[in-house]
Formats: structure tokens, C-alpha cells, sequence
């Protein structure tokens, strides 16, 4: 779990420059499991960037 601004700009541009370098393979098994993994990455970003938000919205709000 990655809360800071900076923290998330990082992992999501790493994301954005691993989904433009990622070649699929023509095995579909492999493009599958490429396709899952970066799947999971980038649900764990969007948890970071919903966790950001709820603490950005609660020190607003006190």
C-alpha cells in the first residue's frame, strides 16, 4: 500500500513504461499470464489512488 503523491506518479509511471515495453509473446498461455499479472499491478494502483483520496478527503473534512 503506497499512499503518498509522489509514491503513486512513480508506480504509475513505471506501469505506463512496462505496458509500453512488454512485447506479447504469440503463446497465448504466456500472454494470459503477462496479461493477469499486469492486471493485478494495476489494480494495485487504483487501491493506492482510492486510499489517497479517503485520506485526502478526511483531512478536508476535520
Amino acid at each position: 500500500m503506497k499512499s503518498s503523491a509522489a509514491v503513486i506518479a512513480q508506480s504509475l509511471s513505471e506501469f505506463g513504461r512496462c505496458l509500453k515495453d512488454t512485447e506479447l509473446p504469440n503463446d497465448v498461455e504466456t500472454t494470459a499470464r503477462i496479461l493477469e499479472i499486469q492486471t493485478a499491478e494495476r489494480d494495485a494502483i487504483k487501491e493506492d489512488f482510492r486510499i489517497s483520496i479517503r485520506k485526502g478527503l478526511s483531512l478536508l473534512r476535520h
